[in-house]
């Protein structure tokens, strides 16, 4: 006898075997397109300028000059933006599936340039600015592979 012990995630993404039930079993895909629409969902919501609720005189500052800037990020910068801010691009590349509707998120988002320098911003202080080149390209590459044509300018 050949014990197999799988993680959790192997378990739950694996295709439906008998022994288990169909409603138990999450396609990866299909739940990565759900979490990176939500996250951009979140970061069109929530994301504005000046997140931390900085005075005029901070804003024109370098990020290590401001003295509670880690604390104002704790304290305007729920985790749920944090992680989206940081996943969403990741959560788009892994949906191997694309739907009209993830399409026009994606155009409202990535052609918002509010929104851009919003997301920047927010990156910027929470020390994770380098991130956002790679991100952008994850999320270039997603729709190349699924349009052949990347139609939304970033400059």
């Amino acid at each position: 006898m050949i014990y197999q012990h799988e993680s959790f995630r192997e378990y739950m993404t694996r295709g439906i075997r008998e022994s288990r039930r169909a409603d138990l079993h999450m396609s990866g895909p299909h739940h990565h397109a759900v979490l990176g629409n939500h996250s951009l969902i979140l970061m069109q919501s929530l994301l504005h300028r000046n997140m931390c609720e900085l005075n005029d005189l901070d804003t024109y500052r370098f990020n290590s000059e401001i003295p509670d800037l880690k604390e104002r990020a704790l304290k305007h910068i729920p985790q749920s933006l944090r992680y989206a801010c940081l996943q969403w691009a990741t959560h788009f590349a892994a949906a191997k599936m694309h739907t009209p509707w993830m399409i026009q998120l994606m155009k409202g988002w990535v052609g918002s340039v509010a929104g851009l320098m919003s997301w920047l911003e927010t990156l910027s202080v929470i020390g994770e600015l380098p991130r956002a080149m790679p991100l952008l390209a994850l999320a270039a590459s997603w729709h190349k592979v699924r349009y052949h044509v990347w139609p939304l300018s970033l400059v």
